[in-house]
């Protein structure tokens, strides 16, 4: 099936194995897409093999985290439609169509690890499972969001879609506050039942060490904001009578 007006991000560092096997996977799904690959200077030479795959391709210097990556992504996409995905395999190439199918009548799809007739195995451990779960139960109560998973990198949305919004985080909660936005916005958010497999080559790059504090300053900011804009408010009333 031709996709020409598709693009295709990819954050990546030290997933040479993977690439071989997903860049040409979605080469033959999907041709005529831009596939770009956003690499954090991997030591591996996963930038050398997605460019050799015709990938284009960002090289970063630095490690600085997947929000960031998948900011400059969707910067430098130059289609009308916009797709982003974890590069290890986890997840289905065919899954793209079921994203796409929905964004005609929605402004973003995501993909849910969590929802009815999903199936969540690619966890490196129970526990593992088990934290994602209840931390994305946490985040989807406290902000009232109408979908079941904050946390995974599968989703769909155009050009115009991602100038409404003006994401500033650059770890992996760069996610969550799309969905927050999204919804301020009132944008339309629809959610995909996925099965979620264990990544095909490599280790998981999930550290739950970093991503807590990462949260919690998210948390704390964004509670911040709203104190600062409820106490506006009301100054601004008192000013008024």
């Amino acid at each position: 099936m031709t996709r020409t007006n598709l693009s295709i991000i990819l954050p990546t560092y030290n997933e040479s194995e993977n690439i071989k096997r997903l860049i040409p996977e979605l080469k033959r799904e999907f041709q005529g897409a831009e596939i770009i690959v956003v690499d954090d200077n991997s030591p591996d030479g996963t930038s050398e093999i997605a460019e050799n795959l015709g990938a284009r391709v960002i090289l970063r210097r630095d490690r600085k985290g997947l929000g960031a990556a998948l900011r400059d992504g969707y910067n430098y996409a130059s289609k009308e439609m916009i797709v982003s995905m974890d590069a290890d395999c986890s997840l289905s190439v065919k899954d793209i169509y079921r994203l796409l199918d929905k964004l005609k009548t929605n402004d973003l799809v995501v993909g849910s690890k969590y929802s009815r007739n999903s199936r969540a195995e690619g966890f490196a451990s129970r526990k593992q499972k088990v934290l994602s779960y209840l931390g994305n139960r946490f985040f989807i109560v406290l902000f009232r969001l109408p979908v079941e998973d904050v946390t995974l990198n599968f989703r769909a949305f155009n050009k115009r879609t991602w100038t409404r919004l003006n994401l500033q985080e650059n770890s992996n909660v760069f996610l969550l506050e799309m969905l927050i936005q999204a919804k301020s916005r009132n944008m339309r958010i629809f959610q995909i039942p996925i099965v979620f497999s264990k990544r095909f080559y490599g280790k998981s790059k999930t550290n739950l060490r970093k991503l807590f504090p990462q949260y919690l300053k998210f948390l704390i900011k964004i509670s911040t904001q709203r104190f600062l804009f409820v106490l506006s408010k009301q100054f601004s009333w008192k000013i008024k009578t």
